[in-house]
């Protein structure tokens, strides 16, 4: 009978802590980055952390395409974009892209860029 108890008590207190609350994921999602005139999207798989969709649109096509001039915290963004992860650079090459991140703070963005 004790056995019994002390499975009953010790399965009704992992329950709880196994059912735990979701977390958000880390970051956003938004949208491919497009330029007219261009069969293909310039950025693909675009996500972002602190920063919002427009403006990560605004530097991807400043990134990729013509370098044109940005605000001055986003110009520090660009500044700061490296290659991305390992693995991310390995699927994005299969699709030639380059898996690229930009982190300057605690904004991020993260895109497969045209040009692999």
């Amino acid at each position: 009978m004790r056995r019994l108890i002390i499975a009953l008590a010790a399965s009704a207190v992992a329950v709880p802590l196994a059912a735990g609350p979701a977390t958000a994921a880390p970051l956003k999602s938004c949208g491919p980055v497009k330029m007219a005139g261009l069969p293909q999207p310039l950025a693909i798989k675009v996500k972002v952390k602190n920063l919002s969709c427009a403006d990560a649109t605004l530097l991807w096509t400043s990134y990729i395409s013509t370098g044109g001039a940005l605000a001055p915290p986003l110009d520090e963004l660009v500044a700061s974009c490296k290659d991305g992860p390992k693995a991310a650079r390995k699927k994005a090459a299969k699709v030639n892209r380059l898996a690229i991140v930009c982190r300057k703070g605690k904004v991020v963005t993260t895109a497969w860029a045209l040009g692999g």
